[in-house]
């Protein structure tokens, strides 16, 4: 909810005016709000995929490895700030080809590195890398821990069983598919 409510108002705002652009401090301010909510995303989709594979492969251990719960959300939401204050400061540092309105419903770190001038090809290589390690590392540890599962599910051998182990995975899923379907 807080992903999409970093760009929603915007958009909404631009797709009610003829003029379809951003300031540049409103695109600095979004910048911040959707990159920090966007990586925590990634990250808290990944650390529920776990609670989902410590719940049905690990029943027995689950208390004893989920009462970390504030630390493991701590170190997501923290790890998610740091991303963003990171990326999102290294872009804002490059220097626009004068201008200070952007034509874009929302704003972006690409958007932003196109709209720079001069040296941008280490913030294009680090965006890439940075992109990797907070959005395709965490969907990797979403879809192993789904094979775990996934395996578990299939040797429980009565169908109630079975039944509720999906049960606890399916709306997870159809978020992790929702959230990541449309970014791939």
């Amino acid at each position: 909810m807080c992903y999409t409510t970093s760009i929603v108002p915007q958009m909404l705002f631009n797709l009610g005016t003829s003029k379809k652009t951003i300031s540049y401090l409103g695109c600095i301010v979004q910048l911040y709000f959707f990159s920090m909510m966007g990586g925590t995303e990634c990250l808290l989709l990944a650390l529920m995929s776990f609670d989902r594979y410590v719940a049905i492969c690990r029943p027995l251990h689950y208390t004893l490895i989920m009462n970390q719960h504030i630390l493991l959300v701590s170190i997501v939401w923290l790890t998610g700030m740091i991303y963003a204050i990171s990326e999102a400061s290294v872009t804002v540092k490059l220097p626009l080809c004068d201008i200070n309105k952007l034509d874009h419903l929302l704003c972006e770190i690409p958007v932003l590195i196109k709209a720079a001038c001069g040296e941008k090809e280490a913030n294009e290589l680090t965006l890439s890398v940075v992109c990797i390690l907070i959005g395709a590392v965490p969907l990797c540890l979403i879809l192993a821990s789904y094979a775990s599962i996934g395996h578990a599910i299939f040797k429980i051998k009565s169908s109630e069983g079975r039944k509720k182990a999906f049960g606890t995975c399916s709306s997870h899923l159809i978020v992790v598919f929702l959230f990541y379907g449309p970014g791939i």
